[in-house]
């Protein structure tokens, strides 16, 4: 049997339809049930199968050699079913009629097996979205293609052995995140609805061909994917995708995240998508200076309310400092443009090894400082996102995860969801800072998702689902904190700042 490699490649060396033809019916049976789990809408579902193909075609010489197709398929059927909901969501909402959608997956008078696929089945795609690549990869391939263990190592490059448990480890860390949704099932249980039931039957009304054009239905599907996954000319590499269906809050998230290069560390910023109020974060970059402000003259502090004996400017740089013998004080350079909500946010700061400073958005004033969210610059601290203040002290992130700060059974609780930056990618964005290099400095805030990076690296990608605590509008500015008995100090530069609309105000 001639591999998806050699199809891709022939499909795309010479268009020879037929290639892609097996490529669609080998795997539109993963496709067509990926979007059937998370829409329960058979005939959306067939909407997105079309999409996903689509983009394939279009994609296809982008496909790096070595990609496991099915991977790289339910990553973008993921993203394009996350878009065609959020689509339907609207839809709905403007003809006020019912959400409840059919399925016919949720007859009461199944079988027991059909039962437990009925659990596993809503909560399924955004577990194996949760797994790390290989793992996926593994259960796609054994599960999902439906291949021998033989077959699954060839395709891995780890032999059959090597396989059998690379696919054990990935049932084991499968259950357990199926767990953290409520649903409990034996491993070998497990593989046995997966083989049964994970590749539906396709409905003979699915047409899908190797064209480069879409049906009405599904052209905005395709476009959102085409322009979610475009490279840009500047060499920005796509680093993952993901997107996360989560149960039980009615929140949909939606992740792109983009990884620059090294020396390209003012492009590339992340879409965002939080809750089905809130609609994707268009990337902004400086070289496109469209609805950007400059908040800073390089001259004198006009428009910031700030303390005179702090705050200067010298040498054309912004310089928060005092005297090494004053006791510890917060010091903030707060914006005087008002409240803001919704932003994006670019600078450069230079500090002295391990001074306390910072960005504050959406805060409150007190006595001159900002109480309320801030993104840290301090160390190996610098990037993490945190609340302050009497009675709301909280940590919102965790460095290179993207993470979800709630209330559980009245404590507050900040859950770990997909790794971002591994720890030596996070460690060499910092350590510039320590040695009192000029940093670029990265923070969009839009509805409850903050995402921050420093030096082209993405450090926080957070949501506040905090019911009471999230804040959704306050002032800004540049915080200095003096540690008492050190020459400490802070310098901010290219100040830009953007404001950006409210997703689907209410």
């Amino acid at each position: 049997m001639i591999d998806d490699a050699q199809l891709l490649h022939t499909y795309v060396g010479t268009g020879d339809e037929a290639a892609f033809a097996t490529l669609v019916q080998r795997h539109q049976g993963l496709v067509y049930g990926s979007a059937l789990r998370q829409t329960s809408n058979a005939a959306l579902a067939e909407e997105i199968t079309q999409a996903v193909f689509i983009v394939l075609a279009r994609k296809a010489s982008t496909i790096k050699p070595g990609t496991i197709l099915s991977g790289w398929l339910f990553r973008a059927t993921r993203f394009i079913a996350c878009d065609a909901l959020k689509a339907e969501h609207r839809r709905v909402r403007r003809e006020q009629a019912s959400v409840a959608m059919n399925s016919p997956s949720n007859d009461s008078t199944a079988g027991a097996n059909e039962s437990i696929w009925q659990e596993i089945s809503p909560v399924l795609d955004e577990a194996l979205t949760r797994l790390g690549e290989k793992d996926r990869n593994a259960l796609l391939l054994r599960f999902f293609e439906q291949k021998n263990l033989a077959e699954v190592g060839q395709a891995l490059g780890i032999g059959e052995d090597g396989a059998r448990k690379r696919v054990e480890r990935a049932l084991d860390k499968l259950r357990g995140l199926l767990g953290q949704r409520g649903v409990v099932i034996p491993a070998a249980m497990l593989s046995t609805v997966l083989i049964a039931n994970a590749v539906p039957s396709v409905p003979a009304t699915l047409t899908v061909g190797a064209a480069l054009t879409g049906t009405a239905a599904t052209a905005p599907l395709v476009k959102g994917a085409l322009g979610f996954m475009a490279v840009s000319k500047t060499k920005i590499a796509l680093a993952a995708v993901a997107t996360l269906l989560v149960l039980n809050t009615g929140v949909l998230v939606t992740l792109l995240v983009i990884q620059n290069h090294r020396g390209r560390q003012r492009q590339a910023l992340a879409s965002i998508s939080a809750t089905p109020k809130v609609s994707r974060l268009a990337p902004s970059t400086l070289s496109d200076a469209s609805g950007f402000v400059s908040l800073f003259n390089g001259t004198d502090l006009t428009g910031w309310k700030y303390n005179t004996q702090v705050w200067s400017v010298v040498n054309g740089n912004i310089v928060g400092r005092v005297s090494p013998e004053l006791g510890m004080q917060n010091h903030c350079l707060i914006w005087a443009g008002g409240a803001v909500d919704d932003f994006e946010l670019h600078l450069k700061f230079r500090t002295i090894e391990n001074a306390n400073s910072g960005v504050s958005l959406r805060g409150v004033e007190s006595y001159g400082n900002l109480r309320g969210y801030q993104a840290e610059i301090e160390g190996n601290r610098t990037g993490l996102f945190v609340i302050g203040g009497p009675g709301r002290e909280r940590k919102l992130a965790s460095a290179g995860w993207l993470t979800v700060a709630r209330e559980k059974n009245g404590q507050d609780i900040l859950e770990k969801l997909e790794p971002l930056s591994d720890a030596a990618q996070v460690a060499q964005a910092r350590l510039p800072v320590g040695i009192g290099e000029w940093c670029d400095y990265v923070v969009i805030a839009q509805r409850n998702r903050i995402m921050i990076m420093l030096n082209g690296v993405i450090i926080t990608d957070t949501t506040d689902q905090h019911p009471t605590k999230f804040v959704p509008r306050g002032l800004m500015g540049l915080e200095y904190t003096h540690n008492p008995g050190r020459e400490d100090s802070v310098e901010f530069k290219d100040i830009q700042f953007k404001r950006l609309t409210p997703a689907n105000p209410q």
